[in-house]
């Protein structure tokens, strides 16, 4: 992905994130992402030069999460 990611889209695959806070008309709404937890380990499974540039999708949280908890001890 390029360094112009759109904080609209998913930086994993690219697809809409739904993220109210990037929407400038849903700015004002709580997000989906609100009632989410996420573990280091989730934001640590995103590339580097990825992270902190766009929300992820629910599908690619999700995914992450799922991943990363059945690598735990």
């Amino acid at each position: 992905m390029s360094s112009k990611t759109d904080p609209q889209h998913c930086p994993l695959c690219g697809n809409p994130n739904t993220c109210a806070q990037a929407n400038p008309s849903q700015v004002q709404a709580t997000c989906w992402c609100f009632s989410k937890t996420v573990s280091p380990a989730v934001l640590k499974a995103v590339p580097a030069d990825l992270r902190d540039r766009a929300c992820l999708c629910p599908h690619c949280l999700q995914r992450l999460q799922d991943e990363t908890s059945s690598d735990a001890p």
